[in-house]
């Protein structure tokens, strides 16, 4: 399983209160602390269980699991109690809950059965998300968030990388969501995924190495608030 940081217990606890206290640049860092470690976890989790998929593409569904589990606890944070476990190893939990269900659902797909679906999770996640929700948006309106959101926005070097990081920033999942901005609609699905996956893991690897600030051990650090 993939590593949690050394400092999670102190560094997750500091994020929830931040985050709860109405801190908002607290959701983008948790975002940038955890993203890319959830889909390092679940790949890992996908090769210890052997889960594949016929014709799909199960890193995109690893990568969703990991997006919808940071998107419910920011939706309720109230669900994480920071005394029973770190909010690394809550949202470890939450994503791979994620997944079997996201996973189940890829396999009923495919086999051309949609019934009998299974949740793990405790609530639809997409009812609680008003349909013009934004993080973009909230962010952008946060004057004390201005800091963060130049730094995610100087990882976008092109306008390819500035469409992907809004629709990243909003937890977009769709493939074909990537597509239709970028102007490539047009193309096989299998040529879309190739393409949007590729400007994400381009835009992740910049994010998470200008965020852990090029330390040594490739640990994050938070700022001194």
């Amino acid at each position: 399983m993939a590593t949690l940081p050394e400092d999670e217990a102190v560094a997750g606890r500091t994020l929830h209160i931040a985050y709860t206290s109405g801190d908002p640049t607290a959701s983008g860092e948790i975002f940038l602390r955890y993203y890319d470690l959830l889909k390092d976890d679940l790949r890992e989790y996908i090769a210890r269980k052997n889960y594949f998929l016929l014709n799909g593409e199960i890193d995109e569904v690893a990568d969703n699991a990991a997006l919808q589990a940071i998107e419910t606890y920011l939706r309720n944070p109230q669900t994480y109690n920071p005394d029973l476990k770190t909010l690394g190893g809550y949202l470890k939990m939450s994503a791979q809950g994620d997944f079997l269900n996201l996973f189940k659902r890829e396999r009923q797909r495919e086999a051309g059965n949609q019934t009998g679906v299974v949740r793990f999770d405790f609530e639809n996640w997409n009812d609680l998300v008003p349909e013009d929700s934004d993080l973009v948006a909230e962010v952008e309106d946060a004057s004390a968030a201005s800091e963060l959101l130049s730094f995610a926005q100087s990882c976008a070097h092109n306008d390819e990388d500035r469409t992907v990081l809004a629709l990243m920033l909003r937890f977009e999942k769709k493939t074909g969501t990537f597509a239709g901005a970028l102007g490539i609609a047009h193309l096989p699905e299998k040529d879309q995924r190739a393409q949007v996956n590729k400007i994400k893991d381009r835009l992740s690897k910049r994010l998470k190495r200008g965020y852990r600030g090029g330390s040594a051990d490739g640990t994050y650090g938070l700022r001194t608030r």
